[in-house]
């Protein structure tokens, strides 16, 4: 099973208690957008390296790897979301910038 820094595995969060931690967690979500602040549990993580090619001989053979919590990227699609949201409907993008608008 693949764990974060928390320890936690995301496959007992999509499967056993999503449910009862949405609400909660949706509150903490959006109480850290309101005060502008990231909990600090949600600023760890695991690195580690990867193989870059089939050979890998010392260290810089490696890329790192950051593993998060299930919660950060909860936490970091929520806020992208709202952020997406927010400048779509302030027009922030012109019509040239295509790419970042979303298909409707």
């Amino acid at each position: 099973m693949t764990c974060g820094p928390d320890g936690i595995p995301v496959a007992i969060i999509k499967k056993k208690v999503k449910h009862q931690i949405a609400e909660p967690l949706s509150h903490i979500i959006n109480r850290s957008l309101d005060l502008g602040k990231c909990p600090e549990n949600m600023k760890n993580t695991k690195t580690i390296g990867i193989q870059k090619g089939q050979k890998s001989y010392g260290l810089n053979d490696l890329r790192p790897l950051a593993i998060t919590s299930v919660f950060s990227k909860v936490f970091e699609t929520a806020h992208c979301n709202g952020m997406s949201n927010y400048l779509h409907q302030t027009n922030f993008f012109t019509p040239t910038w295509v790419h970042l608008r979303t298909m409707s």
